[in-house]
């Protein structure tokens, strides 16, 4: 007497099985080792109002967490925005603090003028009772030295292309 085996593919089963190997694959974020650090970090911050300079700072002069999980400043600054603790930026002394520049009058952004805004044109055009009022677009492909562009050219009142 023989015994024959033989397996059955199940779709379901395989997704499932994928979705639970896949949770384990790539790198983990640094924060996801340091709960210890996030807690205390936290704590001091909200409690005592600390920065997070300060708290690096002290971390690392008087070595209470293993240098391997003390992120830096600018990290710690990244997960406050991210919301990985529970410190926010309201609760951040200097983050509120520090007030957004304006644009003075008078100086220019960054940004090319090219031609008259759409805003500035005649109200002729709008109503399209006259010929001669001509819109122009360009559209680009990826961007590199290369691709080619197509110019489009049409005409308001009667939107000859």
């Amino acid at each position: 007497m023989y015994d024959t085996y033989y397996s059955v593919h199940n779709a379901d089963a395989g997704q499932a099985f994928y979705e639970k190997q896949r949770l384990n694959c790539g790198r983990r974020p640094k924060w996801a080792n340091t709960y210890a650090f996030i807690d205390w970090s936290d704590d001091k911050m909200l409690n005592e109002k600390w920065s997070p300079d300060v708290v690096v700072g002290f971390v690392r002069k008087y070595e209470l967490f293993d240098f391997a999980i003390i992120p830096g400043t600018t990290a710690l600054y990244q997960w406050i925005d991210r919301g990985v603790m529970r410190t926010k930026n309201m609760d951040l002394l200097e983050k509120l603090s520090h007030k957004i520049k304006a644009v003075r009058p008078g100086h220019r952004s960054n940004k090319r003028v090219l031609g008259i805004l759409i805003e500035e044109r005649p109200k002729e055009v709008e109503t399209r009772e006259t010929f001669g009022h001509w819109e122009i677009d360009t559209v680009v492909g990826n961007k590199t030295k290369s691709d080619a562009v197509l110019l489009t050219l049409a005409e308001r009142q009667i939107c000859f292309l």
